[in-house]
């Protein structure tokens, strides 16, 4: 509550200044409700009435720390840091808001003397709702790092989110983008504790112009797994017999494959999401 009282202090008396002074404030006021927001908010991609395990079932989840923010003062209102706590050594993550051609993240690893680590990647989510994670998903001895950036919004809509993976090789950083409705690191599993460590992707898919086989329309919740190896990460649905699982938005809670659409249709289906 510290940082909002001394907002509120800072501007009070000032808001008719500059357009530029508010709307610097108001990023640092939406970036401050979102560390509150965060301390207590938690969930998983998939909906939980929906999920592609049975009630019950609950595959290993990865062990991971949430990353320190900081930045975002008034000489720099759109450049955020983010650390690994207790880790004086380790990478840093930074974020700087560009806005060519739309507002999009810059995003950067570096060492603690500011070298870069990799290449500027973009995560094209304008928000700043933004919360970064770390482990080792790769399972390399070094910190990888997961950037999400949540969307802003009404419905399911809200819960739309691009995360960033930022995989390390040697002393450098690869990035892979993933969108999809939400992110938890609950989302990172693995299915023996010394196997890999996969990503659950999941979408919501119409049918289309599928014919279901009620012949009405429908939508469903749709899950694939990619396994992290190295600085890639590979769909890997073959390595579990439940992927890619299809369960059918009915309202009501339902983990079942659904049988409305044929291993064809479902095929032609997931063939056109991925390439959007």
């Amino acid at each position: 509550m510290a940082a909002l009282k001394t907002l509120f202090v800072n501007t009070r008396g000032h808001w008719i200044e500059s357009h530029k002074f508010l709307e610097m404030q108001m990023k640092r006021f939406l970036v401050t409700i979102f560390i509150l927001w965060a301390t207590c908010s938690s969930s998983p991609s998939y909906q939980k009435s929906y999920s592609p395990f049975e009630q019950g079932e609950s595959p290993q989840e990865v062990a991971f720390d949430e990353c320190v923010a900081s930045g975002g003062d008034a000489k720099n209102p759109d450049t955020f840091y983010f650390s690994i706590s207790n880790a004086s050594s380790s990478p840093t993550v930074k974020l700087q808001l560009i806005k060519i051609p739309w507002d999009m993240w810059q995003i950067t690893v570096s060492d603690r003397s500011e070298k870069p680590l990799c290449n500027p990647v973009t995560n094209d989510m304008p928000s700043h709702i933004i919360r970064v994670f770390t482990a080792d998903l790769n399972q390399d001895g070094d910190p990888d790092f997961m950037v999400n950036i949540c969307s802003l919004g009404c419905g399911l809509t809200a819960d739309g989110s691009t995360t960033t993976f930022l995989l390390s090789d040697r002393g450098r950083y690869q990035s892979t983008n993933f969108y999809n409705l939400t992110f938890s690191p609950e989302d990172i599993i693995r299915f023996k504790s010394t196997g890999p460590f996969y990503f659950i992707q999941n979408d919501l898919i119409g049918n289309g112009k599928e014919m279901t086989k009620d012949g009405r329309d429908h939508n469903f919740w749709v899950y694939q797994l990619y396994k992290f190896s190295g600085t890639q990460m590979i769909k890997a649905n073959k390595d579990d017999p439940r992927f890619p699982k299809w369960v059918w938005f009915t309202f009501k809670e339902n983990h079942k494959e659904t049988d409305l659409l044929n291993a064809d249709q479902k095929k032609r289906l997931l063939k056109r999401s991925d390439n959007k």
